[in-house]
C-alpha cells in the first residue's frame, strides 16, 4: 500500500494521519534546518520550532520557545523568540499580536484537554504527541486559528473565556483537523493550480473563499463531528455545513487525491450511526 493510499484507509476509519506523516514532515524540517546551519542540534525541537526555522528564519536556531505546561508566555521569551512569534501573529491576521493567558484561560484548556482524554482516547493519544504548544493571539477575530509555519502549535484568543470546555475541546480538534490536512498537503497539492484563487462560497464562514479555505473547512468539520459525536454532542449544525461544504467543490478544482480524501471524509461520516445526530450533551 502507498503512503497516499495508507493515509486514506486512516481516514476512511476516522483516524489520524499524524503518526504517518509527521516523523516524515519533521525528517524533511530537519533536514531543511541543518541545510542553513549545520551546526544546529534539532533532535529534541519541537515541530513548531522546526517550522519556524524552516519557513520563516524569524526564530533564533539557539533560543528556543520557552513555555510551560504546553502555554507559551510572551513575557519569558527571548526578544528574538518574542519577534518571531509576534511576526507570525501579524502574518496570520493584521493587527494581531501575542499575549499572555491569564489563570483562568489556563484552566479553561486544562478542562477542555480534559474533554478530549475523556471522550476520545485515540485523538487525545496524537494530541499529546504532536501539539505541543498553545500561543494567545489578541486583536484578531477568531477564536482559535493554526498556521503551517508554526505546525503543532494551537493560537487561541480572548473569545475562549465565552466558550464551555466542550466548546473549546471541540476547537481545538477543529485544529488538529488543520493541522492534519497540512500534513495531506505535502504529499499531494490537493488543489489544481489552475484553480488557486477560484473563489466559491464558503458555508461555514458564509463568505467567498478559494478552494484550500473550503477544504480546510470541509476537514475540520469532519473532525468536529467525528468528537461531537463520541462526546454526545450536537452536531446537526456541522453535519449541515460539512455537506453543504461538500457541495461547494467542482471537477476542476481539487486534484484526484484531493477527491479523494473529501469522499474519505464522507465515508467516515456517513458510517456512523444516524442516531448520534440525535444527541446532546
Amino acid at each position: 500500500m502507498s503512503l497516499k493510499e495508507n493515509c486514506l484507509a486512516a481516514l476512511k476509519e476516522g483516524s489520524w494521519t499524524f503518526d504517518v506523516l509527521g516523523p516524515i514532515f519533521r525528517s524533511a524540517l530537519t533536514k531543511r534546518v541543518q541545510g542553513q546551519d549545520p551546526s544546529l542540534s534539532l533532535q529534541d525541537r519541537p515541530m513548531v520550532e522546526l517550522t519556524l526555522l524552516a519557513y520563516r528564519r524569524t526564530l533564533s536556531g539557539t533560543e528556543p520557545i520557552q513555555s510551560a505546561d504546553m502555554v507559551i508566555n510572551p513575557a519569558l521569551q527571548s526578544e528574538a523568540a518574542r519577534a518571531a512569534l509576534q511576526d507570525l501573529a501579524e502574518s496570520t491576521v493584521d493587527g494581531g499580536f501575542i499575549s499572555t493567558f491569564t489563570a483562568d484561560e489556563r484552566a479553561h484548556i486544562r478542562a477542555a484537554i480534559e474533554e478530549i482524554n475523556r471522550h476520545a482516547p485515540e485523538t487525545a493519544q496524537e494530541f499529546r504527541r504532536w501539539i505541543t504548544h498553545f500561543l494567545k493571539l489578541d486583536g484578531v477575530p477568531f477564536r482559535s486559528a493554526s498556521h503551517p509555519h508554526a505546525f503543532g502549535c494551537i493560537f487561541l484568543s480572548s473569545r475562549i473565556a465565552s466558550m464551555s470546555p466542550a466548546e473549546l475541546a471541540t476547537s481545538m480538534v477543529h485544529e488538529m483537523g488543520h493541522q492534519d490536512l497540512f500534513l495531506l498537503n505535502i504529499i499531494d497539492r490537493l488543489i489544481r493550480e489552475e484553480a488557486d484563487y477560484k473563489m466559491a462560497h464558503a458555508p461555514f464562514q458564509g463568505v467567498l473563499r478559494p478552494p484550500i479555505g473550503r477544504l480546510h473547512s470541509y476537514f475540520a468539520l469532519f473532525r468536529m463531528i467525528q468528537f461531537e459525536r463520541l462526546a454526545g454532542l450536537e452536531t446537526r449544525k456541522h453535519s449541515r455545513l460539512f455537506y453543504e461544504t461538500k457541495e461547494s467543490f467542482t471537477q476542476d478544482e481539487l486534484t484526484e487525491y484531493g477527491f479523494q480524501i473529501v469522499e474519505a471524509a464522507a465515508a467516515f461520516i456517513e458510517g456512523q450511526s444516524p442516531q448520534m445526530e440525535q444527541r446532546t450533551l
